[in-house]
């Protein structure tokens, strides 16, 4: 078949290769698998011809053998037949003549049954009816032979010419037996030769078919290797390419399931390679819009900054001016001008300071210090704060039970303080004169703290609720008297969105208000210090009679100042001073020259990093290591610091043991220079 194949001319053979392709894969596979099938089929067809040719020829062989049997026995009958009537004309005894009659009475059965035999034959058959005649005619002599009981026996002279017709016909006899027995080899040995032929010529079927088979399955499955393994090797280059964004290789083209495969994958690419060029077109201008936003951003805050420094000046000379008028003896007339005049300054600088916090936030640059805060601290802040605008509206403040708010949130703790003042404000400004607002907190399923701020106010209606935080919106009271920049609600939920919470809002009309936020719990400082089980050194762990060394720790959150304590409570070698504000820290490092000073990023009177350029440019203060303690881990901001002169930085959450490491750094060279008398007096 390869042959062949190789044989065929060119346009013929591509003829058969297009056919070949053109067709569906399982149409492939079933030609695949079909052909040795078939051949197997034929092979087993063949083998069945053989098996029932062999099971024919050994009936003919038992057939034959039947026949000569019965020849035989119909021979060994009549001579039988012979032998007890010639003994019993010999002797007179019954005996023999009891033999020739049981010969008699077998030789019809036995001759009727070799007719059946030979019925098929038809050379048989007329031999068959001859000695069939031959074989009564004989008996007939015979019986003929045997005396008679009337005549008292048979006439010698009859006897003799019955023996002689009787010899006669056994030589006749004999003569077709043995025909017939000549014949019947000659029939079996020719049956046998046939059989052979017919077992060869079914020998040379089964090879033939099982070599056509073989040969066509592998031509077949050369081809199909060639149609499909090659053509989806093809396909998977070209997946390949495709998905490196590179142009697809030619294919085969073909109307079988791989060829469809090839002409989508041509068309995906096609329509990869648009939506690539629509892609890279819309990323343009994307970056063209971004840059534009932030071209338009840093406008907005340039325009912001300029506004408020134009606006901050006048008003230090209106706010300053006025003030120094209420110190002086004035009418009660001017005196209410001039505090006309002071509100409205505070009120427009309190606006400037909002729209400059919203812009921050809307440009990404608001500085968060997330830490673990106290929630019961902050509230408490938040009430000082706002327990004299509600004394003058006659507002009372339910403060949240301690129990409840005694947890830590993580959160900044300056902009956490900012957002419950602006809701406390607006539960005070916009409650009935005598009403209350009652604060309270409450964890929830999700691991998170929820603060209400419920007033007993007018409520708000439904139709203004999508309104409530849009900025300058103050929802239509602002002819009512009541103060305020519709900023309040705005930033309020910008900061708690930062912080990683939420805000919302619950009312009724008629029946009051209630905001809340909700932010994520967490373990205070001494908490995990307690749960993480570090080891805290003891007193045993350093010499006797040394010196305490002061560390000067600025720092307004008063759960970290407590884990400070909490871990320096056994190091009595260092004595810790705390600050809360950076002017104070400032002042105490000039006093008490400590040997580390502990500084926070976020402070309420300045920023650490401001305190650090201070410490930096004075001269009793500029040797003095500072490590900054931050929640910002960004690599430039650290750069910064460390570029502007701090000796090292911790990372909030604190490392409890990089931060021993750093104090006992910072001790053992203060003591090392103390030795050396180099310490600063």
């Amino acid at each position: 078949m390869t042959l062949s194949w190789i044989n065929l001319p060119v346009r013929s053979r591509r003829r058969v290769t297009l056919t070949w392709a053109n067709l569906p894969i399982r149409a492939k596979v079933l030609v695949v698998v079909a052909i040795p099938l078939c051949a197997l089929l034929a092979s087993a067809v063949a083998y069945y011809v053989n098996d029932r040719v062999n099971i024919q020829a050994e009936q003919w062989v038992g057939h034959a053998q039947d026949v000569r049997a019965d020849i035989q026995e119909t021979l060994i009958f009549l001579l039988d037949a012979e032998t007890g009537m010639r003994g019993y004309l010999l002797t007179g005894q019954d005996v023999f003549l009891r033999r020739y009659e049981n010969a008699a009475q077998a030789l019809p059965k036995d001759v009727a049954k070799l007719e059946r035999l030979v019925q098929a034959q038809p050379t048989q058959i007329a031999r068959m009816r001859r000695t069939a005649s031959l074989v009564q005619e004989r008996l007939r002599t015979l019986a003929a032979l045997r005396p008679s009981p009337t005549l008292g026996g048979t006439a010698a002279g009859r006897q003799d010419p019955l023996i002689l017709q009787g010899a006669g016909i056994m030589d006749a006899v004999r003569r077709e037996v043995d025909g017939m027995l000549a014949e019947e080899n000659r029939l079996l040995a020719e049956r046998e030769r046939q059989n052979a032929d017919a077992h060869q010529g079914i020998l040379i079927a089964i090879g033939l078919s099982l070599l056509v088979g073989l040969s066509s399955g592998i031509m077949a499955s050369i081809l199909f290797a060639g149609a499909v393994g090659g053509r989806v090797r093809r396909l998977e280059e070209n997946a390949g390419q495709l998905a490196r964004g590179l142009p697809l290789s030619p294919w085969s083209s073909g109307n079988d399931e791989i060829g469809h495969l090839a002409e989508a994958l041509g068309r995906s690419s096609v329509l990869l390679a648009d939506r690539e060029r629509e892609m890279r077109r819309a990323m343009d201008l994307a970056e063209t819009a971004r840059e534009e936003a932030d071209r338009a951003n840093q406008a907005k805050t340039d325009f912001l900054s300029r506004v408020s420094h134009e606006l901050r000046t006048p008003l230090n000379a209106i706010l300053g001016f006025a003030q120094i008028l209420e110190m002086d003896s004035l009418t009660a007339e001017h005196r209410d001008n001039v505090e006309q005049i002071l509100k409205g300054g505070r009120h427009l600088l309190t606006l400037i300071d909002e729209v400059l916090e919203i812009s921050r936030i809307e440009a990404g640059r608001l500085a968060l210090s997330m830490e673990p805060v106290r929630i019961g601290e902050a509230v408490r802040d938040a009430l000082d704060l706002i327990t004299p605008i509600a004394a003058q509206r006659r507002v009372r403040l339910n403060g949240a039970e301690a129990g409840a708010c005694d947890r830590h949130i993580q959160a900044d703790r300056q902009r956490l303080k900012q957002a419950l003042l602006n809701l406390l404000s607006n539960a005070v400004k916009y409650n009935r004169d005598g009403g209350e607002v009652t604060l309270s907190c409450e964890e929830t399923l999700e691991h998170r703290m929820r603060i209400r701020v419920i007033d007993t106010g007018p409520g708000i209606p439904p139709d203004k609720m999508k309104r409530l935080f849009s900025p300058f919106d103050r929802l239509g009271v602002e002819h009512t008297g009541v103060e305020g920049s519709g900023l309040g609600l705005a930033l309020s939920k910008r900061l708690v969105e930062a912080m990683g919470g939420t805000l919302g809002v619950e009312s009724v009309v008629g029946g009051g208000s209630t905001f809340w936020m909700e932010l994520a719990l967490t373990d205070g400082p001494v908490e995990r210090v307690r749960q993480a089980r570090i080891p805290v050194p003891t007193k045993a762990d350093f010499r006797d009679g040394q010196k305490a060394q002061i560390v000067l720790y600025i720092e307004d959150n008063l759960s970290n100042l407590k884990l400070i304590q909490h871990i320096l409570a056994h190091r009595p070698e260092v004595r810790l001073i705390p600050a809360m504000q950076g002017r104070l820290g400032l002042e105490l490092a000039q006093e008490h020259q400590p040997a580390l000073i502990l500084l926070d990023q976020h402070l309420p009177d300045m920023t650490g990093d401001e305190v650090l350029r201070r410490l930096q440019a004075y001269p009793e203060t500029r040797h003095i290591p500072v490590v900054m303690i931050t929640a910002d881990a960004t690599p430039s901001h650290v750069d910064r610091l460390l570029a502007a002169g701090a000796r090292g930085y911790l990372i909030k959450p604190l490392d409890v043991m990089k931060f021993l490491a750093v104090l006992t750094n910072a001790l053992q060279e203060r003591e090392g220079s103390r030795l050396e008398g180099n310490a600063p007096r």
